[in-house]
């Protein structure tokens, strides 16, 4: 888990810091390290912060797969985090 962390960490520092490729880069080591090691909880929280790159970057198609599959996971594990997502998506279609 602490490898992942910390490249979630770093992909939020950059992004904070308005590197988005970077943070782009770094979110994608910590969903490849997540998935490898079987962390669902870890996988959905890369997917949610892919995602808000690509709605940073007016990529509007892909921060709904993305979203769509951290939901997924979200309620496989029985995460709130499910919920608030799903109403983050109904209010952006409303």
């Amino acid at each position: 888990y602490g490898e992942g962390n910390a490249f979630a960490n770093l992909g939020s520092d950059y992004r904070t810091l308005g590197d988005i490729e970077l943070a782009r880069q770094y979110f994608e080591k910590h969903l490849e390290i997540a998935t490898e090691i079987g962390d669902l909880k870890g996988q959905a929280d890369a997917l949610q912060n892919q995602a808000s790159i690509d709605l940073q970057t007016d990529q509007m198609e892909q921060t709904l797969k993305r979203l769509q599959e951290a939901i997924r996971l979200y309620r496989q594990i029985g995460s709130p985090e499910a919920d608030k997502l799903e109403r983050f998506l109904n209010s952006a279609n409303a």
